[in-house]
């Protein structure tokens, strides 16, 4: 992140941020927001809260972002910050997930569920993982590129691409006013 962040939110200051269901609007905004905080490399924050002295903190944010639709985000084809998940779990009657809120007595609020979940996290094989390194590409962030694809562009891709000008070039010029 660069720059002062004037913390009109407390984000900057916490590790696990889980946004329930991203907004399918302003996509490029949202992307371009969050930019600020997923920056692979990022290694601190710079803070100026009101009536406190500037301070620097680490950045080791852990970012859960959750969403229906398969165009929820406008990634750029060169991103390197999201890693994008298509669960193939279907969904189940209401009652499960009230087995798993429930209240604050639920499955999430359970200490022996918070236990062996904590336990297999710490257990989990990291061998080869690289937190520097782009995530890698699935198919549910290339079906996510595609979808938030201008249409013109889609169209021109179309075209080009095994359509009615294959094998022929595209050629932009600049109109000079």
């Amino acid at each position: 992140v660069t720059g002062v962040q004037t913390c009109a939110l407390p984000i900057s200051e916490k590790q696990v941020i889980i946004v329930p269901e991203l907004p399918s609007f302003h996509k490029q905004d949202v992307y371009d927001w969050l930019k600020e905080y997923v920056a692979p490399g990022a290694p601190e924050f710079n803070l100026n809260k009101k009536n406190q002295a500037p301070y620097s903190i680490p950045n080791l944010q852990n970012w859960f972002i959750f969403s229906n639709h398969e165009d929820a985000l406008k990634l750029e084809d060169d991103d390197r910050r999201f890693f994008v998940y298509a669960s193939p779990a279907e969904k189940k009657e209401p009652e499960y997930y009230l087995r798993l809120r429930d209240n604050g007595n639920g499955l999430f609020e359970d200490p022996v569920f918070q236990s062996k979940l904590h336990a297999w996290l710490l257990e989990y094989d990291l061998t080869g993982f690289n937190p520097g390194e782009a995530p890698p590409m699935t198919d549910a962030k290339q079906r996510m590129m595609e979808e938030t694809r201008h249409p013109v562009d889609r169209w021109l891709d179309e075209q080009f691409d095994g359509g009615k000008y294959e094998g022929r070039k595209l050629k932009i010029g600049r109109a000079h006013v």
